[in-house]
């Protein structure tokens, strides 16, 4: 995916595919891109073996924002194939569901963002920027719940097994782990705190052992649960 400035200078025909079985919400969401960003070409699906026609037929296609309940086949073997047979495609869950359970699965999955429908068009467009800059988005209250209760699938596993004792991160790596939460990439992080890219590399690569989790968002998930990152 493209990095903050890149967008702009790379992508001016970016392409985005809305996969939702609601016509009206396709139409509302395709306003808000467009208003976001006027030269980005949209494609839409309304289930998903349209989804993956569209990708199929349209290899360049950037950013596909998918809704969990379109018919055809189940999300939990979607989303896999999706991350198997387009692996450079940005993929944002936007759904109905808030269920702690199915947010987290959905991640674990390797989706880039999880934005809830009842979000206003703000927070959507600003979610979009985040994952199109190369970060993941999160709603507040996922991490809210991840730090009152256990969350879900491998990020679980990896908080039982710290058994709730706080993993000994240095202050730097603490502050890596803070931007890491906002979705800054390493490139970013670096020149915020004026560190080597290979640098802030190592400190994510030691957080997420110490975490005990196998990519970024599980780290930030479990960093929540134990009360590492603020919910503000």
């Amino acid at each position: 995916m493209p990095a903050g400035t890149e967008y702009s200078r790379k992508h001016a025909t970016m392409k985005v595919l809305i996969g939702d079985d609601h016509r009206l919400f396709r139409d509302g969401v395709r306003l808000q891109l467009m208003q976001f960003d006027g030269a980005i070409q949209v494609l839409d699906a309304a289930d998903f073996p349209q989804v993956f026609e569209r990708l199929d037929a349209e290899s360049d296609v950037g950013l596909a924002l998918i809704d969990l309940g379109m018919p055809g086949m189940p999300w939990e073997e979607a989303l896999p194939a999706l991350a198997e047979r387009h692996p450079g495609l940005a993929v944002v869950v936007v759904s109905a569901t808030d269920d702690p359970a199915v947010i987290s699965a959905t991640l674990s999955l390797g989706v880039a963002g999880y934005i809830p429908k009842t979000s206003s068009g703000e927070v959507m467009i600003n979610a979009l920027r985040l994952v199109l800059a190369g970060g993941v988005y999160l709603p507040p209250e996922v991490l809210a719940r991840a730090s009152g209760r256990p969350v879900s699938g491998d990020a679980a596993v990896a908080a039982a097994e710290l058994d709730d004792t706080l993993p000994r991160l240095t202050a730097r790596q603490r502050e890596v782990l803070g931007l890491m939460a906002q979705g800054l990439s390493n490139k970013e992080i670096a020149a915020r705190l004026d560190l080597a890219d290979g640098t802030v590399k190592t400190h994510a690569s030691a957080i997420l052992r110490l975490l005990g989790a196998s990519n970024r968002t599980q780290a930030i998930l479990v960093a929540a649960r134990l009360g590492m990152l603020p919910l503000s």
